[in-house]
């Protein structure tokens, strides 16, 4: 898990340096050769798994994507045009229905794609609700964070890079920590140690204006986020993945990945909708005595602020659903019967 968050945060340095000495289309580009290489090499190194017969859930797969395609775009919309859009309502709506319909088709289907018997259990159906609300908060953070740095404080892509170099430096080193004390504590106070800060360091985020300065405003908040967010992950995909029956670890597995790609998209949607309502209120109530380009520059950083005010928010949601649903365990107790299932899902 500390490689999937800290290739999150490190991809940033990258893009930073790559779009600085070459261009932003080789941050797009560079994912090609990549991937084929993993693909060359993957069969080297992971065995085969055992192939069972089945049928792809091609109904729960559409109404899915959808679905989430309609709320991503309902929120761009609002961003651009308002809450009150027509079009931004028929997205919602629309949204509305796909995602009913899914729920409907994954009770009937043979072998759905999602297995609904996996939010059963309530520890594990607030491990997925605490992930969802939890990237959403992160990957936005991402985006407004380099929007922030580049567009309020002047950085170049390698320097805006650079500068996420002490979070990815934290990160990594709170997540290679976090199986360590895991034992010791328990999932959920671990959980809960991590988010604090994490939380913590949003609030922050949200004091940022056109006078912050990178050590006094940006530092300190990069790493609360670093070292709280490294904390978190591994126990909550522990959790996640508990007492999985050995039948539906694929699919556990599969949905904790899946949870990650669709609270970054609704994530960035959202926070991007609050940024919007944001600056157009800051626009329709200039400063006094300000230039149009210090009020240009005052309402970007007001519309980046409040978002991350709102990013704090979904971590807290996070942190009320985990200390709310999330039964405590004993600690050194194992979660999971099948460990070796769950070591290839965190892996993956």
């Amino acid at each position: 898990m500390g490689v999937i968050t800290g290739g999150s945060s490190l991809g940033l340095v990258l893009g930073g340096v790559i779009t600085e000495w070459l261009s932003w289309r080789w941050v797009l580009f560079i994912n090609v050769p990549i991937g084929v290489a993993v693909v060359a090499v993957a069969p080297l190194f992971v065995p085969e798994t055992t192939r069972l017969p089945g049928r792809f859930d091609l109904a729960g797969a559409l109404t899915a994507t959808a679905g989430v395609t309609a709320l991503v775009y309902a929120f761009i919309r609002a961003a651009s045009d308002g809450w009150g859009d027509h079009l931004g309502l028929v997205a919602f709506a629309a949204a509305a229905v796909l995602i009913a319909l899914f729920v409907v088709i994954e009770t009937r289907a043979r072998q759905p794609i999602t297995p609904l018997r996996l939010f059963s259990d309530m520890s594990r159906s607030g491990s997925f609700i605490a992930r969802l609300f939890l990237i959403a908060g992160m990957f936005g953070v991402f985006f407004f964070l380099t929007q922030f740095l580049q567009k309020v404080m002047g950085f170049s892509p390698l320097r805006a890079g650079v500068a996420f170099l002490p979070m990815t430096l934290a990160l990594f080193a709170s997540s290679r920590l976090a199986p360590r004390l895991m034992p010791r504590l328990g999932a959920k106070p671990l959980m809960i140690a991590g988010l604090l800060p994490a939380i913590a360091g949003l609030a922050w985020l949200s004091r940022v204006s056109v006078a912050s300065a990178y050590w006094s405003g940006i530092f300190g908040p990069m790493m609360l986020l670093g070292l709280g967010l490294g904390l978190v992950f591994v126990p909550l995909t522990t959790t996640s993945l508990a007492g999985v029956p050995a039948s539906d670890s694929g699919a556990a597995s599969g949905l904790v990945n899946m949870l990650q790609l669709v609270g970054g998209a609704l994530g960035l949607g959202l926070l991007v909708a609050v940024y919007g309502t944001a600056t157009r209120h800051a626009a329709s109530h200039p400063l006094p005595g300000l230039g149009a380009a210090a009020q240009a520059q005052h309402v970007l950083a007001h519309g980046i602020a409040t978002a991350f005010g709102f990013a704090a928010l979904l971590d807290l949601a996070s942190l009320l659903v985990i200390v709310a649903l999330i039964r405590t365990r004993k600690p050194g107790v194992d979660l999971a019967p099948a460990r070796h299932e769950q070591e290839e899902a965190v892996a993956s």
